[in-house]
């Protein structure tokens, strides 16, 4: 029964395949007047153009098969450029071969010097977050106002004298200005 039911659907298809293929044929058969043919027109003349281009070129191409190019100045930098990097990397690959070859456990002078660098820049950079450390404790108001250390007195006395020198020297330029007045006048 299912066999039957089977064989049913494939003459369905089958049909439905067969109208589709007659109004296909059909189609074919349809004239094509007034606008539609003259873009045809234009395509098909675009088409033909463009067969006789690539016949052009299929020829030219057959022809230029047996021309001999002699050298030139350009093929010759090219070609010198083209050694003189093939070179380069050459010795870059024999570098890299050579290399893979070197002992590194043995100890060398270089490395010492690397060493010493490398734990004199440590020192540098422990001494360095230490002084940060420090002048985070530092009281700034505390060292410029005083604020009951001995050290500050003699820093006052200090800055009297620079004052009083500085008074000096202001009032000995007001006597010269008095008497340069008094002989202009």
């Amino acid at each position: 029964m299912n066999e039957l039911f089977f064989m049913q659907q494939n003459k369905k298809k089958e049909a439905v395949k067969k109208k589709e293929r007659e109004e296909k044929a059909q189609r074919k058969n349809v004239n094509m007047a007034g606008a539609l043919s003259i873009d045809r027109q234009i395509l098909t003349d675009q088409h033909h153009a463009a067969q006789a281009e690539k016949a052009k070129e299929r020829t030219e191409r057959i022809n230029l098969k047996d021309v001999h190019i002699t050298e030139t100045v350009e093929t010759n930098a090219r070609n010198s450029d083209f050694a003189r990097e093939k070179t380069e990397k050459a010795t870059v690959r024999t570098t890299k071969a050579q290399f893979k070859d070197v002992n590194m456990a043995t100890a060398s002078y270089d490395h010492h010097i690397l060493n010493e660098q490398h734990h004199a820049a440590q020192a540098e950079k422990a001494k360095e977050r230490a002084q940060s450390d420090e002048n985070a404790k530092f009281d700034m108001a505390n060292a410029l106002f005083g604020g009951g250390g001995g050290s500050t007195n003699q820093h006052d006395e200090d800055s009297d004298e620079e004052e009083t020198g500085e008074r000096g020297n202001t009032s000995q330029h007001d006597e010269e200005s008095d008497e340069e007045e008094t002989t202009d006048e």
